[in-house]
């Protein structure tokens, strides 16, 4: 398709008084040649399959929607007749599921000339005019809706027998992640045969000393952090989804016993990587200056810095041996929600990039990247909703100012903790009279080795930094409730 199109970044904020629909307004009255016109909001992300759907069939303007399935997100609601949007509401929506604008719009040349012939001066969102005021109709194209496979008459044999053509996603790593990656597909591919319908299909893969990489179907579905912050999944349904992953990976992969532990597991698994990953980020600003202190201020409270907590912990490890475990199980690996894939139409889900453990790991270290996702809010922390300021940094000690989100986000991620911890008492680890200090220790070692990913070498590291100041005040937290004095 050959669609002359010209792109247009819209923010949806006031700027002297003046909202997006006259910015809209200025840029076409500006333009000499009216065209068919790709409208996207500049502070959204999009995916490339939600676009395309809006310039397919370009006969008619379309609009890209959302349902939203909680009363407490931000959003403008659209009413819809007969699949066409009829009026946009700037009220709070009194029931649920509503549908929202997903913050992308496609217009013909014709409906282009509407808004150019349009003389009133309004100061409105552009798309409250348009629909509210112009009158253009524009059709829903809904993003919840799922279109994982597609034909093409290319591929179309003689004997009319099509061909399904699916999008693939190549995974690789070169040397540095080769390891891990072969580890991966390994196990992947000895998966037995009932469990491989919850993660990834291998499709293809070479394995080679220096880069590696397998091939698997992109799964259109999304993942449950998705769900959770567009406010498309209530606390309940989220609740639900993980009891259904847990009730599986304890009835069909947790009672997998792959070997015994060594003894020194936990030093070489979390203490020895701690330290090679903070040696790592040592030169690194901020940090160049942070890991000097003794002390760390967030938010008013005096900490000490994340090295002495963690060798506080280390300590206590090797004099109690509380969290070495005996049998190493199958897990996944990377049990946070970023790789919960829900398929909602089947009432399903995919597990992605399980780590590729052979010969199996501590149950706990599942538990502590799930917990990492709702308790230590990686999931705000990771999609830069979370935010830190360096209030000032000296010889002994820094102050930061940690915000995590707003009250919504927070309320929300609180009540699925609260939600989870009564679930897994219900699990075999609540067996366990330390399983709560095993999970909060894994997550901490967890938080505590993360930077080193979310580098940004900016100079201000705001992800890489937030994930630091968490894994002290966590550390900080575990060191009290197991007695040890952090003064």
């Amino acid at each position: 398709m050959d669609l002359n199109l010209k792109f247009i970044n819209l923010i949806n904020i006031e700027k002297n008084n003046k909202k997006s629909f006259l910015s809209l307004k200025y840029f076409i009255d500006c333009c000499r040649d009216l065209e068919d016109l790709l409208i996207i909001n500049g502070n959204s992300f999009f995916e490339l399959k939600d676009l395309e759907k809006l310039i397919n069939n370009p006969e008619e303007s379309k609009v890209l929607i959302e349902k939203r399935n909680s009363l407490y997100t931000k959003g403008i609601e659209l009413i819809l007749e007969n699949n066409k949007l009829v009026a946009v509401s700037d009220q709070i929506p009194k029931i649920i599921p509503w549908l929202s604008y997903y913050g992308a719009m496609f217009l013909t040349r014709v409906d282009v000339l509407k808004v150019k012939n349009f003389n009133k001066v309004i100061n409105e969102p552009y798309l409250n005019v348009m629909v509210n005021n112009i009158g253009i109709n524009l059709e829903k194209v809904d993003v919840n809706i799922q279109n994982n496979n597609t034909k093409t008459l290319e591929l179309v044999g003689g004997s009319f027998a099509g061909l399904n053509k699916i999008n693939i996603v190549k995974k690789y790593a070169n040397i540095e992640g080769n390891d891990k990656l072969i580890m991966e597909i390994e196990w992947l591919k000895n998966l037995p045969q009932d469990l491989k319908g919850k993660f990834p299909i291998v499709l293809d893969y070479q394995i080679t000393p220096e880069e590696s990489w397998f091939s698997m179907p992109f799964y259109e579905f999304e993942n449950l952090r998705k769900k959770i912050i567009s406010g498309k999944f209530s606390i309940s349904k989220t609740s639900y989804f993980i009891e259904k992953i847990l009730n599986y990976l304890f009835e069909k992969i947790y009672i997998n016993n792959l070997s015994i532990a060594s003894s020194d597991w936990v030093e070489k698994k979390h203490f020895d990587r701690f330290y090679t990953r903070l040696e790592k980020i040592k030169n690194i600003q901020p940090f160049n200056e942070i890991l000097l202190n003794k002390y760390i201020i967030i938010n008013d409270k005096k900490y000490l810095n994340l090295k002495h907590l963690v060798d506080l912990l280390r300590c206590y490890q090797n004099k109690t041996k509380i969290f070495s475990p005996h049998n190493l199980v199958m897990i996944h690996g990377d049990l946070h929600f970023q790789n919960m894939l829900i398929d909602e139409e089947n009432d399903d889900f995919i597990l992605a990039d399980p780590r590729g453990e052979l010969n199996g790991s501590d149950i706990y270290y599942d538990f502590g990247k799930l917990w990492h996702s709702f308790n230590g809010l990686y999931d705000l922390i990771h999609t830069d909703i979370s935010k830190t300021s360096v209030l000032f940094i000296n010889q002994n000690e820094s102050e930061f100012n940690l915000q995590l989100g707003n009250n919504d986000l927070l309320t929300n991620y609180k009540d699925i903790k609260s939600n989870i911890e009564r679930l897994v008492l219900n699990y075999p680890i609540a067996k366990d009279t330390n399983f709560d200090l095993k999970i909060k220790f894994a997550e901490i070692m967890h938080f505590s080795s993360l930077m080193w990913f979310h580098l940004k070498y900016d100079q201000k590291e705001n992800r890489a930094l937030c994930l630091y100041l968490q894994a002290i005040r966590l550390a900080d937290d575990l060191l009290k409730e197991l007695g040890v004095s952090c003064e």
